[in-house]
């Protein structure tokens, strides 16, 4: 038996962070029911703002969190629909919702309400800012409350200049991944009591948690943006080569690797120079060390400095652009990427979800569902005749799709 086999998931998330964690419990094989709004749900028109396509047939960040999913559109708010949402949950395992809780609690899907008339149920729940507090039913999209409060922009980018413009949906992801983690320890301890649990977390909390360590420095000292030339440790740092590429430096061990690094480009002479060998000292000689480390990187090129690097086993890799990575081979090789087709025969790399099992093999990749694919059978499933289908559909209460095959 596969993995999550056998546990159903109702996924009534919208945009990115939900979607992208039950994505991943589909990934491992649990049944995961997306049920989305008669017209879509807004993440399907979210890549227009990346100039990606949204259309039926094509719609590459949508199929990212959506992969693997059945997919239903019902009218929520209708007692009819009401009536379908508490006939998958009578037997689902998890429910996951990032809706804020008012709406909730106006359809009756609060973690009390459901909790009490499904005991078993494990309830994923994500927000912008937490549940208690001032922000609590403030909109939290990741940009301003993962990226912005979060004080990652608060630390990128050089001094003196404007925050840097983040590329959306990566707290989003972090923060789906996070509640996977959550629901599935929820899910081990459901098996020792029998009963369920209520599982959250935050964009801001989630933040809060991947810029710790830098954000724990902040009881020891002021650390707004840092410089190249600023930083306390002048080997963790990017340097430009000769054809114009950068790459990243990362030693952590200052001592050790000085004689390693001075070998590299050249300059035995500065093995012993305490001023540089010393970390204590070093930090203090930041900015000298990173214009020799400056002027010797621009010496040569980017696959030069590879095979060298590596060759005393220094860290360091090129920083790459998502050109690069949709062609990488590293990445390629390890199904980290996957090209897919899409219906109307254009293909896309895109990531697979970031966990791999030996027993199981390369995951699966469905198509994720278009409006309404899945209404039908899933319908069906729960002991809808064919009658009152097309009762729901006569008064647009669902949507259903034929003709269409996962």
């Amino acid at each position: 038996m596969s993995l999550l086999e056998g546990i159903k998931v109702v996924d009534f998330t919208t945009y990115i962070a939900g979607s992208c964690c039950t994505r991943m419990l589909a990934d491992w094989k649990a049944d995961v029911i997306k049920i989305e709004p008669l017209k879509g749900e807004a993440f399907r028109m979210w890549g227009r703002l990346l100039g990606t396509p949204i259309e039926k047939d094509e719609n590459p960040c949508f199929e990212i969190g959506n992969a693997n999913k059945k997919g239903i559109a019902i009218d929520a708010k209708s007692p009819e629909g009401q009536d379908i949402l508490h006939k998958l949950l009578a037997d689902a395992d998890i429910f996951v919702t990032n809706y804020r809780e008012k709406a909730l609690e106006s359809m009756g899907l609060s973690y009390e309400k459901l909790s009490e008339r499904y005991p078993r149920l494990i309830y994923g729940f994500l927000n912008g800012y937490g549940t208690k507090g001032p922000l609590a039913q403030n909109p939290g999209f990741d940009v301003i409350a993962f990226w912005g409060r979060g004080g990652f922009l608060g630390f990128f980018g050089e001094p003196d200049a404007p925050p840097v413009q983040p590329h959306p949906a990566g707290g989003d992801m972090i923060s789906g991944t996070f509640l996977v983690g959550g629901i599935l320890a929820a899910l081990f301890g459901r098996e020792k009591t029998g009963k369920g649990e209520k599982v959250e977390t935050a964009l801001y909390h989630s933040a809060l948690w991947a810029a710790g360590m830098h954000n724990t420095a902040s009881n020891y000292w002021e650390n707004p943006k840092i410089s190249r030339y600023s930083t306390k440790t002048p080997l963790i740092n990017s340097f430009k080569t000769r054809d114009g590429k950068w790459f990243n430096l990362a030693i952590m061990e200052h001592e050790r690797y000085w004689p390693k690094i001075c070998k590299c480009i050249g300059r035995m002479d500065l093995a012993e120079k305490a001023e540089y060998a010393l970390f204590k000292n070093a930090t203090s000689n930041t900015q000298e060390i990173i214009k020799i480390l400056d002027e010797s990187f621009a010496q040569k090129t980017m696959s030069e400095w590879e095979a060298i690097l590596c060759a005393e086993d220094i860290a360091a890799d090129m920083i790459f652009t998502g050109h690069d990575i949709i062609k990488d081979e590293q990445a390629l090789a390890n199904d980290f990427v996957r090209p897919i087709t899409f219906a109307n025969g254009h293909t896309a790399v895109l990531p697979t979800s970031p966990c791999t099992f030996e027993g199981e093999g390369r995951l699966e990749w469905k198509p994720a569902p278009s409006v309404g694919r899945d209404t039908r059978e899933v319908l069906q499933s729960i002991g809808y005749s064919d009658g009152e289908i097309q009762s729901f559909i006569d008064r647009n209460l669902i949507i259903a799709q034929t003709g269409e095959k996962r």
